[in-house]
C-alpha cells in the first residue's frame, strides 16, 4: 500500500503533467481542453498498464535466470561426481589388469557332462580358479571402459572438449579386427562386449598375444593414457555458465537493479492515477 509520501509525490508529479498541458489538476478546465485532459490521463494509464505488463515479464526473466544458474549448477556438479567415479573405477580396473596373471595352465577350461532330470546329458564348461580371475579381471575392465565411453557420449554435447574426449575412448573401433581375435567385440558407438569361450580359449592357447593386445602395450596401456588426459582437461570440459550462456545472461542482467526499481515505481504510480480517477 501506498504512503502519504508517495502518494503525495505522485500527485505532485501528475499536476505538473497536467500544468505542462495547460490544464488544471482538479477542474476549472476550458471546455476545449476536456478531452485534452482526458487523453492525457488516458495515455498515462495505458503506460502504466505496459509498465506493469513489463514489470511482470521481467521478474519472469530474473525468475528464469536464476532457475538457470541452478539447473546449470547443479548439471555441472553431476557431472563432476560422475567422472570422478568413473575415472577412479576405470584407473582401479586398470591397475587390476596390471597385476592380472595370464598363466593358467593347461587344464585351465574343462568339460563336465551334466545329466538332467529327464535323463539328458549335455556338456558344461568349467574353469579353473585362475582362469575364472583372470575372465573377471578381463571383464570388469571392459565394464569400466564402457562406462567412460558412455559419459563422454552422454555428455557430448556439452562442449567440444566433451565430444572430443568421448571420441578419445572411442578409439577402439581403429583396433576391432584385433580385439575380435581374444573374444573382444566392439560395436559401433566404440563400447566391447566380451565372449567368453572365446576369450578364455585365447587366454589358455596364447597367453603372450592375450598380453600385446590387453596389457600395458595394448587397451590397458591406452586407456591409462586416456584417463590422464581425462584427469588434465577436467575443469576444461564442462563449460562455465558464462562461456555456455553469456550473451542470454548479460541481456537478463539488463532487468535488475536500478532499471527494475524504476519501472517498479512507474507501474506504481500508474496504479495510484487509475485508483484517484
Amino acid at each position: 500500500m501506498a504512503t502519504i509520501s508517495s502518494m503525495a509525490n505522485n500527485t505532485y508529479m501528475m499536476l505538473n503533467m497536467a500544468q505542462n498541458n495547460g490544464l488544471s489538476l482538479f477542474g476549472n478546465n476550458a471546455a476545449g481542453n476536456s478531452q485534452k485532459s482526458n487523453d492525457i490521463w488516458s495515455n498515462y494509464g495505458s503506460s502504466s498498464s505496459a509498465a506493469s505488463a513489463m514489470l511482470s515479464g521481467i521478474s519472469e526473466v530474473s525468475s528464469g535466470k536464476r532457475e538457470l544458474l541452478s539447473s546449470y549448477d547443479n548439471a555441472a556438479k553431476g557431472f563432476k561426481a560422475e567422472f570422478s567415479s568413473t575415472m577412479n573405477d576405470l584407473s582401479a580396473s586398470i591397475q587390476d589388469m596390471k597385476k592380472l596373471n595370464l598363466d593358467v595352465g593347461e587344464n585351465a577350461i574343462t568339460q563336465k557332462t551334466v545329466t538332467a532330470e529327464d535323463g539328458t546329458t549335455s556338456q558344461k564348461t568349467e574353469y579353473s580358479k585362475p582362469m575364472q580371475e583372470a575372465l573377471d579381471t578381463v571383464g570388469k575392465f571392459v565394464d569400466d571402459y564402457n562406462s567412460a565411453i558412455g559419459l563422454f557420449k552422454d555428455y557430448g554435447d556439452v562442449s567440444k572438449r566433451m565430444s572430443h574426449m568421448g571420441s578419445v575412448f572411442g578409439d577402439t573401433s581403429a583396433r576391432a579386427e584385433t580385439y575380435a581375435k581374444i573374444g573382444l567385440n566392439v560395436g559401433s558407438d566404440g563400447k566391447i562386449t566380451v565372449d567368453e569361450g572365446k576369450l578364455a580359449k585365447a587366454i589358455q592357447d596364447s597367453p603372450s598375444r592375450v598380453e600385446n593386445i590387453l596389457g600395458k602395450d595394448g587397451l590397458t596401456g591406452k586407456a591409462e593414457n586416456h584417463v590422464n588426459f581425462a584427469k588434465g582437461q577436467e575443469d576444461k570440459l564442462f563449460p562455465s555458465v558464462n562461456d555456455m550462456f553469456g550473451k542470454q545472461l548479460k541481456q537478463a542482467g539488463v532487468y535488475s537493479g536500478r532499471s527494475l526499481l524504476q519501472l517498479h515505481s512507474f507501474a506504481t504510480m500508474g496504479n495510484f492515477v487509475n485508483m484517484m480517477f
